[in-house]
């Protein structure tokens, strides 16, 4: 798939795909900074821990198996602030 996109949740955070890689960033400024993404499969293993850097962090699908994955924007308090749907297929 060589197409770009963006999604966004709660106008909090975006997923912009790209081939191969996906770059999770919060798209606002203000109080909520840094916090980091966790990517979970629907079995409920975590799959990828990244800490937001500027707002941002990227992670390669290109060693993920095919299937659906749930993307966690989780705060610097520990809360869930947002989560999108990502599905991997190759």
């Amino acid at each position: 798939m060589n197409r770009s996109s963006t999604f966004s949740i709660c106008a909090l955070f975006a997923l912009l795909l790209f081939p191969s890689v996906v770059e999770a960033r919060h798209i606002t400024v203000g109080d909520i900074k840094g916090g980091t993404i966790r990517v979970i499969d629907l079995h409920g293993k975590l799959v990828q821990t990244l800490s937001l850097q500027a707002g941002a962090a990227a992670f390669s699908t290109v060693s993920m198996p095919n299937g659906m994955y749930i993307v966690l924007h989780v705060d610097a308090y520990g809360k869930t602030s947002a989560s999108q749907k990502l599905v991997v297929q190759h």
